[in-house]
C-alpha cells in the first residue's frame, strides 16, 4: 500500500508515507484478512506493525458485554430482544424480568467484521453465560432477527440446556425458505444485463444521469464500507442500507439442523400466515401457537402503537406464567 518495500516491525506508518485515507483502507483490510477489530483511532495511537499487532491480540478477546447491553436485571425470566431493541416496549414487566438487548455485528457494533449467524450466535450464548442469570429465556425477533433467534434459541437449548421460549414477528425464513443454501453477491456479467435492460427502456438523453446516478451510489456504498470496517460513525440509514444485504446473505445461508425443539409463538398479519405459516410449520417439532394482528398494517407497524399491543400482552402473560 505504501509502495515503499521492505517495512519494519517498528517502522512508523505515516513517517512512511501514510495517511488518513490509506489508514482507513488498511484498517478494512486487516479486520477482513484476519477477522480482526481493529479501529483507525488504533492505527493513529499505535502506527507500527508491533503496535498493530497487540491491539489486534487485544481485541481479539472480545470484551464483557461488546454485543449484550443489559437494559434491567432480573431474577426469575430473562426477556432478550434479538437484533432490535424492542425490550423498550416491555419495561412493564415485573420488576423480576431481565431485559437485555443483542446487538448486531455492524449495524450496532463497530467495526463491522461481518460475522455469519452461527458466529454471531455464538457470540451472544457465550456473553448471555456472564450477564444473564434467569431460570428461563425468552427470545424476541422481528423480521431478519427472527433466523438469528432461531439458531440462538437452538444452541442455548441444545449446547447448554436451558429453558428457552421464541416469540417471533414475522420472522424471515431461514435458507429462503427452502433447503440449505448459500447465498452469493450478484455477479458482474448479472449487474451488467440488469443495467443494459434499464438502459435499452430509456432514451439516450437519460442514459447519462441515470450512469452518473449508478456511479455515485455505488462510491457512496464502497465508502461506507470503509468507514464502518474501520470502526468510524455513520447516520443509521447508511448504516442499514449497507448492511441488508449482509444481514440478508446470512440468513439466506443459514438452515437449521433440527427442527426446533422449543415452545414458538408466532405474530403477524393474517395475510403473512397464508404465504409464510405453512413453511415454518415445517421447521418446528410440535405445532406453533400462532397470533393474528387485526387490522392492515405494514410489516413495519406491527413494532409500533398500537398494533404491538398483540405482541407486548402475550410475552406479558408468558412472564406472569413462570412466576
Amino acid at each position: 500500500m505504501l509502495g515503499t518495500g521492505r517495512v519494519g516491525v517498528h517502522d512508523n506508518f505515516f513517517e512512511l508515507g501514510g495517511h488518513s485515507l490509506l489508514a482507513i483502507q488498511m484498517v478494512y483490510r486487516i479486520n477482513r484478512g484476519l477477522n480482526g477489530t481493529l479501529q483507525v483511532a488504533d492505527l493513529f495511537r499505535h502506527p507500527t506493525l508491533s503496535g498493530i499487532a497487540a491491539c489486534l491480540s487485544r481485541s481479539n478477546h472480545i470484551p464483557h458485554g461488546r454485543y449484550t447491553e443489559v437494559v434491567r436485571e432480573g431474577s426469575t425470566v430473562g426477556l432478550v430482544a434479538v437484533g432490535k431493541p424492542l425490550v423498550s416496549q416491555c419495561d412493564d414487566l415485573p420488576t423480576e424480568t431481565a431485559l437485555v438487548w443483542l446487538k448486531c455485528d455492524g449495524l450496532h457494533v463497530l467495526p463491522f467484521v461481518d460475522l455469519d449467524t452461527e458466529a454471531q450466535v455464538a457470540v451472544w450464548a457465550e456473553e448471555l453465560k456472564t450477564v444473564d442469570r434467569t431460570r428461563v429465556l425468552l427470545l424476541l425477533g422481528f423480521s431478519y432477527s427472527g433466523p438469528l433467534a432461531v439458531a440462538l434459541a437452538l444452541r442455548l437449548k441444545q449446547v447448554e440446556g436451558r429453558d428457552v421460549k421464541l416469540v417471533l414477528l414475522e420472522p424471515m425464513l431461514p435458507g429462503a425458505g427452502t433447503s440449505p443454501v448459500v447465498a452469493h453477491p450478484e455477479s458482474v456479467s448479472g449487474r451488467a444485463s440488469r443495467h443494459y435492460r434499464a438502459l435499452s427502456g430509456m432514451t439516450s438523453t437519460k442514459w447519462v444521469p441515470y450512469a452518473w446516478d449508478r456511479l455515485r451510489g455505488r462510491i457512496g456504498h464502497h465508502l461506507t464500507g470503509l468507514q464502518l470496517r474501520a470502526g468510524m460513525q455513520v447516520s443509521s440509514n447508511r448504516r442499514w442500507t449497507y448492511f441488508r444485504p449482509f444481514m440478508r446473505r446470512h440468513v439466506r445461508s443459514y438452515w437449521p439442523r433440527t427442527r426446533l425443539p422449543v415452545d414458538i409463538h408466532i405474530v403477524g398479519r393474517s395475510e403473512w400466515f397464508d404465504q409464510y405459516g405453512p413453511q415454518w410449520r415445517g421447521l418446528i417439532a410440535t405445532e406453533p401457537q400462532l397470533h393474528i394482528v387485526p387490522g392492515h398494517p405494514t410489516h413495519q407497524q406491527i413494532i409500533e402503537e398500537p398494533h404491538c399491543r398483540v405482541w407486548t400482552t402475550l410475552i406479558r402473560t408468558l412472564v406472569e406464567n413462570e412466576f
